[in-house]
């Protein structure tokens, strides 16, 4: 598994709005159903999409290829991530953002309909799975090994809603008010978390295009 691509996955865990999804549906009245949909949606087409990429990438961000555009796509990435934390301080993301927090002051609400499509938009791929789908395809292994790369950082990336799904199997539902502090805390500092994310990961992104390009 690429490092890189591995550490991408565990900040891409980092998302607010996730959390409070996944909350409402933990606190829903059906949470074993809302949690299997919304994972089922999402990381269908989150996995369609990572590995159609990985595999029509082929080599060309292989440090091995002669033209390889691992490069420029890192610096690109790397400017949109810092803008985009610009944008989160500015608050300008905000009429972007999809309102899952207000979904959580209404959980048992949410229908499998709705969980299927939070699933989806919580995890569209965005440019920390761009950057790690172009460190997987850099690392020249056969086309099965980046595939099992891609479901890695998938497993990874929803993690949060499959050890919801475990609790609801395997465990106890911990209480709503218990769960609240923390979804409220996250409400509270969403925009500082989210900008710290996304600027750490874009100078880390461009100084890599900058590695590669030299």
């Amino acid at each position: 598994m690429s490092t890189e691509a591995l550490g991408l996955a565990l900040v891409s865990i980092v998302r607010p709005t996730t959390a409070a999804a996944v909350w409402a549906m933990l606190v829903g009245a059906r949470p074993r159903r809302l949690l299997a949909v919304y994972l089922l949606a999402g990381m269908a087409v989150s996995l369609t999409v990572g590995i159609a990429l990985v595999l029509a990438a082929g080599d060309a961000f292989s440090p091995r290829s002669g033209h390889s555009f691992r490069g420029p796509v890192l610096l690109v990435l790397g400017i949109l991530a810092v803008l985009g934390a610009v944008a989160v301080r500015l608050g300008w993301m905000r009429r972007f953002r999809p309102d899952a927090m207000a979904v959580a002051h209404r959980p048992r609400r949410l229908s499998a309909t709705g969980a299927a499509t939070a699933g989806v938009l919580t995890h569209l791929p965005g440019v920390f799975y761009l950057a790690a789908l172009g460190a997987i395809a850099g690392t020249g292994t056969a086309a099965a090994g980046k595939v099992v790369q891609v479901v890695v950082y998938n497993l990874v990336w929803f993690s949060p809603a499959i050890v919801a799904l475990g609790i609801c199997v395997f465990g106890r539902i911990p209480s709503g008010d218990r769960l609240a502090g923390a979804v409220s805390w996250g409400r509270a500092h969403q925009d500082t978390i989210l900008a710290v994310c996304f600027g750490v990961v874009g100078v880390w992104l461009i100084a890599k295009g900058v590695s590669d390009l030299g």
